[in-house]
């Protein structure tokens, strides 16, 4: 309740002066607007106040929508757990059933499943879940629950296979193409009268290669031991023969190197074989590489693709003042390539040398405008004429 109190101004007499009445006046219509200035307040409250409930109502029935959709999810959840369709691969919950005479699962051998764990469920939200099920029932003190009429539990199957993930399959597939493209001869590398090598695993592929001839597609080395291995493909017998065979030394190192088979192989797969995997998948990727962008061999040079053989004739056609002839070896690179000309019988007829000159060639800039560029050209000098 608000108490209004506005003070009445006094009876005007005839010794009051105007300007004291004037201020009785205005003192009335201050009370008149704080008088509708606090019913304006009241209303305000009344409606914030209207809110308020109205929240309360739909976060009261929201709780009550998400307290039956948890007991619907729990249901759903416990149902399944109890199904054939994971009885037949639960090898925990089908002992623990089997051990009950009555077939009962102790409630709260539940509560440790970590997908009821995540719904929050007690054992009192799985009573009240699964007190109308059709599919299951409750023993006479609700400590246990079972197969609606103790149906018999399926027959076991053993554990469910897991399913392989996208990335698994990948990886898979990887090390199948890897095993395709590599036959990997796998050699234990040890380290002679020393406990410890100065050399790397770089410095032991490099003296292998070096010594052999022959390059190790991997190579792991910690400090007395490690491995080898070389793809069958480009290694023949003699050089694995040779490679076990002979000492390799390296400063004041000596190493023995010996085939890997028998359990030693199995055990190097075992520690090391995504290692390995991983190292051959970037060699083999390597090699593609190097297969794709092969050198490009243009009369005495050799060029790495043709952006650069591009590259190349341009600067010739740079350096090179107008009316003189180009060097030898660039006249041999320009020949070879003038044997790519449709017409190149007629080209190559008679051909003396190659010299550089200018053209100029009318360039229309404009629709009115005619502009004349010049362009650096090579120009076929022939022995009889010019």
């Amino acid at each position: 309740f608000f108490f209004l109190m506005i003070r009445r101004p006094p009876r005007s007499t005839q010794s009051r002066s105007s300007a004291a009445s004037d201020v009785y006046k205005r003192q009335g219509i201050n009370a008149e607007y704080m008088g509708s200035q606090i019913i304006r307040v009241l209303n305000q409250l009344q409606m914030e106040a209207a809110d308020t409930s109205a929240q309360n109502n739909h976060n009261d029935t929201h709780q009550e929508g998400q307290a039956q959709k948890d007991h619907d999810a729990i249901k759903k959840q416990v149902e399944y757990y109890l199904s054939d369709d994971n009885l037949k691969h639960d090898k925990f919950f089908y002992d623990e059933i089997t051990k009950d005479q009555e077939g009962y699962l102790d409630l709260n051998l539940l509560l440790n499943c970590k997908k009821l764990q995540e719904l929050n469920a007690t054992k009192e939200d799985i009573i009240d879940a699964l007190k109308e099920s059709e599919q299951l029932e409750f023993s006479d003190k609700l400590i246990g629950l079972r197969r609606k009429n103790n149906t018999p539990l399926p027959v076991f199957e053993g554990r469910r296979k897991k399913m392989k993930t996208e990335n698994e399959e990948r990886r898979e597939n990887k090390n199948n193409n890897l095993e395709q493209d590599v036959e990997p001869i796998i050699m234990t590398i040890r380290l002679k009268d020393k406990d410890e090598a100065k050399a790397n695993w770089f410095a032991i592929g490099d003296a292998i290669q070096h010594k052999f001839s022959v390059k190790p597609i991997y190579v792991r080395f910690n400090q007395a031991e490690g491995n080898l291995a070389f793809d069958k493909k480009h290694t023949t017998d003699e050089v694995i023969n040779e490679v076990t065979s002979n000492e390799l030394q390296i400063e004041d190192d000596v190493f023995t190197i010996n085939k890997t088979v028998g359990d030693e192989l199995k055990e190097f797969y075992k520690l090391h074989g995504n290692h390995f995997t991983r190292i051959i998948g970037t060699e083999s990727k390597l090699k593609k590489k190097k297969k794709k962008d092969s050198f490009i061999n243009v009369g005495t040079q050799t060029f790495r693709d043709i952006s650069k053989l591009r590259n190349h004739v341009k600067d010739i056609l740079a350096r090179t003042p107008n009316d003189q002839p180009v060097t030898a070896s660039e006249g041999e690179l320009l020949k070879e390539l003038l044997g790519h000309h449709d017409k190149k019988d007629e080209k190559l007829r008679d051909l003396k040398e190659f010299t550089v000159g200018t053209l100029s060639l009318i360039h229309i800039s404009e629709p009115t405008r005619l502009l004349s560029i010049s362009y650096a050209v090579f120009c076929l000098k022939k022995k009889n004429h010019d």
